[in-house]
């Protein structure tokens, strides 16, 4: 009965402020969007170059794009907890219940997420003749937005996480190059792995990012650059690239989990700060 009692007025909390938010915030959504779109544009020129025609270029040009989105992800949202902490504090200490606050935010950064990944998928089209066929909905560029969104939400809450971690905005800032490195090296991207770090690449972003990305480009059946050299040459198929819709669903599926587990992160250290106060 208190929960349903709290209902209505949890609503009326989560319209204030998101109504807040949008007021206060709405330069720093744009300037994101801008800077996110800017950045993916010159990676995607940087690598174009043979990309989508010959195996070695492609693995290249989508590890720079994903890394790129995962870098625009994280600074989504990492500072964005102390732009507003002052009367954040205040008003969850006083009247505004964590969870509306931790939903508000989820709610906005997806917004964001979404409009940069529906950005990065236009640009992706300007440079590269990716195959049409569809892989898990019917048009490839569906399936490229739902990768790219879910790459940099995940990294979006993972950065949210940090940001409420630390105690100063300079702190957040510095453990960016942190993140960015454990997602290069700990992923499998780059090299196999083995033991613990094989089984710690799959709580990363990059190791699905890139499983995905990969497996809808069809790289394991991609012409390779040292064919040119060796005839008959075929590269061993990569796991990491399966092919098959069930495992971009499965990349998917990985990638929203870490999001949900990055927000409990976030609720749980609100909490505790509070307690802490």
């Amino acid at each position: 009965m208190n929960t349903k009692r709290n209902r209505p007025e949890s609503i009326r909390f989560l319209m204030i402020y998101t109504q807040r938010w949008w007021l206060t915030n709405v330069t720093y959504f744009f300037k994101n969007m801008i800077s996110s779109a800017l950045v993916f544009l010159m990676t995607c020129y940087a690598v174009r170059k043979d990309a989508f025609d010959l195996m070695e270029p492609t693995k290249s040009c989508l590890f720079a794009v994903l890394m790129c989105t995962i870098w625009s992800g994280l600074f989504n949202s990492i500072a964005m907890f102390y732009n507003e902490s002052d009367y954040t504090m205040d008003e969850l200490t006083k009247v505004l219940p964590v969870r509306v606050y931790v939903f508000a935010n989820v709610l906005v950064q997806g917004l964001l997420c979404l409009a940069e990944a529906l950005a990065s998928v236009v640009i992706f089209r300007i440079f590269f003749h990716f195959p049409g066929h569809k892989m898990v909905t019917p048009l490839i560029s569906i399936d490229y937005t739902i990768t790219f969104f879910l790459i940099l939400f995940s990294a979006d809450m993972l950065g949210f996480a940090v940001g409420v971690l630390v105690d100063n905005i300079t702190t957040a800032m510095t453990l960016i190059p942190i993140v960015l490195i454990v997602q290069f090296l700990f992923s499998g991207c780059l090299f196999d792995l083995d033991g613990v770090l094989k089984f710690f690449s799959r709580f990363t972003t990059a190791r699905w990012g890139y499983s995905a990305l990969g497996s809808l480009a069809d790289l394991n059946n991609m012409k390779s650059r040292f064919a040119e050299i060796i005839p008959n040459y075929v590269p061993s198929p990569n796991d990491l690239f399966k092919g098959s819709a069930s495992f971009v669903r499965q990349c998917w599926l990985f990638m929203l989990i870490i999001a949900v587990v990055a927000i409990m992160i976030e609720a749980l250290l609100l909490i505790w700060k509070l307690n802490k106060q």
